[in-house]
């Protein structure tokens, strides 16, 4: 059976995999945990959801044929229990997976619809969506700006029709565009041997010295998310 977390040299999943220790189900699994967990949106694991929407059209497809196949060679007579058993694990198998592309989509997407204003005033969160995730956003923040300026702020004075500050004529600050905490608490697991890595300023130092910690492969950690940023980036850890 061609199931996802195998090695199939067929899968597309699987060909394009870097670390041939880990199985596509849990790179999948990660990213999706990952973009859970983590306050701010991420890159878009484009490479990984082609492949696994790739995997599971082809699994489809094959799933569909065998089926056909058995419909018409067992004809009036009922199928083994050996087959129905293999389509069975089949279909729960790209259930699993399905599951999986749609929450990390979907946990994307709150995040697009959330903090619209905020990605699209910023060039590095803007530049990790995908086109369509582009596409969308763009078309999200004018419905936004016209449904507020035709309710709302076409009716108030100049100096507050602004839909991201407050007072126009008070300062430049965009006061009013929510953004995501970036100094929150997050579970992390560290996935290598790091040595020794700053995870921000200790309220306990009064001469401001960073607080550093010894992180090796497996060990877990409550860390406020700005300091461990790029190492989540670069993969160096994960979320829980």
């Amino acid at each position: 059976m061609d199931d996802f977390a195998q090695h199939d040299e067929d899968d597309p999943l699987t060909q394009h995999n870097t670390n041939v220790d880990e199985d596509p189900y849990a790179r999948l699994k990660r990213a999706f945990v990952n973009e859970r967990a983590c306050p701010e949106i991420l890159q878009y694991e484009e490479s990984l959801v082609d492949e696994a929407v790739e995997h599971v059209d082809m699994q489809q497809a094959e799933l569909d044929d065998r089926r056909a196949s058995a419909a018409t060679a067992e004809a009036g007579r009922d199928s083994s229990a050996s087959d129905d058993l293999v389509d069975l694990l089949k279909t729960m198998e790209l259930d699993r997976v399905k599951y999986l592309l749609r929450a990390y989509l979907r946990t994307r997407l709150y995040k697009l619809e959330t903090f619209s204003l905020h990605i699209m005033q910023d060039s590095n969160l803007f530049s990790r969506l995908s086109q369509r995730e582009r596409r969308f956003l763009g078309s999200h923040t004018d419905l936004l700006d016209k449904l507020h300026d035709d309710l709302v702020l076409k009716h108030l004075p100049q100096q507050f029709n602004s839909l991201v500050q407050q007072d126009t004529l008070v300062g430049e600050t965009n006061d009013m565009v929510p953004s995501p905490n970036l100094d929150t608490h997050v579970f992390i697991r560290v996935r290598g041997d790091l040595g020794r890595v700053n995870v921000g300023y200790s309220e306990s130092e009064p001469n401001g010295r960073p607080s550093e910690v010894d992180m090796s492969a497996g060990d877990q950690f409550v860390v406020r998310y700005r300091p461990i940023a790029q190492l989540l980036a670069n993969g160096e850890v994960e979320l829980l």
